[in-house]
């Protein structure tokens, strides 16, 4: 999988144009973005170009950019999340997650992660830590009720744990010679 990784600095029709090519003569198996926003999708799309296999986006219970989601849904494009736990920044935070960590005998991070996985996100935590690794992949083993979800995605708030986040607005270059 190759990815851009954001939308700044310009160049995203030429940059992305030379990954398809780079998919299509076998160098990688697939392409995608990351970062991106819906606006920038649609530019990718009006400039006549195929959309991203994946996107890969800063993604927990506390940034769910539902809009975001839903329209790469719509459109075919696999949902990545990274930073799923927010970089422990919002553990002990929310008085809510912490009662439902305690309710449910499972840790913050544990049900930050289940959330993740539940919502049908390709999700990516990141440790260095053997033990967390494990418990990070345990979360396929089992699953949150309906009023556990609505705890988490009652968490939304907008939360930025990444500095990669973008909201600029993608502006595609007009044609030239038709193409």
């Amino acid at each position: 999988l190759y990815l851009i990784h954001t939308p700044s600095g310009g160049k995203c029709i030429e940059t992305w144009r030379e990954l398809l090519a780079m998919r299509d003569e076998g160098l990688a198996r697939a392409v995608g973005v990351s970062n991106f926003g819906v606006a920038q999708m649609e530019g990718l799309r009006a400039a006549g170009l195929e959309l991203p296999e994946v996107n890969q986006i800063e993604l927990h219970c506390w940034l769910q950019q539902r809009p975001t989601v839903e329209w790469m849904r719509a459109n075919g494009v696999a949902v990545m999340g990274y930073c799923p736990l927010a970089r422990c920044k919002r553990f002990g935070a929310d008085a809510a997650l912490t009662e439902l960590a305690a309710r449910t005998g499972r840790t913050e991070a544990e049900l930050a992660l289940r959330w993740s996985v539940q919502r049908g996100i390709v999700t990516i935590p990141k440790s260095m830590t053997p033990e967390r690794i494990v418990s990070n992949a345990a979360v396929v083993d089992w699953e949150l009720d309906a009023d556990a979800m609505a705890v988490l995605d009652g968490l939304d708030c907008g939360f930025k744990a990444s500095m990669s986040v973008s909201s600029a607005v993608f502006v595609h270059p007009a044609p030239r010679n038709g193409v």
